[in-house]
């Protein structure tokens, strides 16, 4: 699967992340979590959801703070002022914009 927007480049099959044809280099959960968000794209993702796909499976239980930090770097990483991906949906979770 590829994500290409002309800014962002994502190959998931390669866990390629590119932003304007430079490598980003995330963390196994970053990149996680970006999966997470482009593949469910307009749906909004709850706390809990994010939380039990990233984490619980591997019996790591974190809460919501760990999460918005993870959301946090991501955006760092993938975000400007032009191109904004991810919209906190207060007090519920998480949405791709794209």
């Amino acid at each position: 699967m590829l994500f290409q927007d002309g800014y962002l480049m994502v190959d998931f099959d390669k866990a390629k992340v590119e932003v304007l044809g430079e490598e980003c280099l995330l963390t196994p959960t970053e990149f996680r979590l970006l999966r997470q968000m482009i593949e469910h794209k307009g749906q909004l993702l709850t706390y809990s959801i994010l939380l039990e796909r990233l984490w619980d499976s591997d019996g790591q239980f974190v809460d919501k703070h760990t999460l918005a930090v993870n959301v946090n770097r991501l955006r760092g990483k993938i975000e400007d002022e032009q191109h904004k991906y991810i919209s906190n949906v207060y007090g519920m979770g998480y949405q791709w914009l794209s």
